[in-house]
């Protein structure tokens, strides 16, 4: 993954307001989300670089691949993987 590939982030998240508690792959990209509600117009287009750099522990699950996600309940909590099929 390129440190300034494209992902989404949830408002919640670029603004750090909360951590990233659901981190998907949709379409190749990557969505970085605090597992809130949202609008559509909450999401924003960052770099993948912006993410890692601000919470390094994400950088292991860069080897998602399309369809998969992983979830977890906090900031230090193990994350859950759920790989498509």
């Amino acid at each position: 993954m390129k440190y300034h590939s494209k992902a989404y982030a949830c408002i919640h998240v670029l603004e750090d307001r909360k951590p990233v508690l659901l981190l998907c792959r949709v379409g190749g990209h990557f969505q970085f989300l605090c597992g809130g509600d949202h609008l559509s117009s909450d999401g924003r287009v960052i770099g993948v670089g912006h993410i890692i750099d601000a919470d390094p522990s994400l950088k292991p699950l860069l080897d998602l691949t399309d369809g998969d996600e992983a979830e977890r309940s906090g900031p230090g909590s193990p994350w859950i993987t759920k790989r498509s099929s």
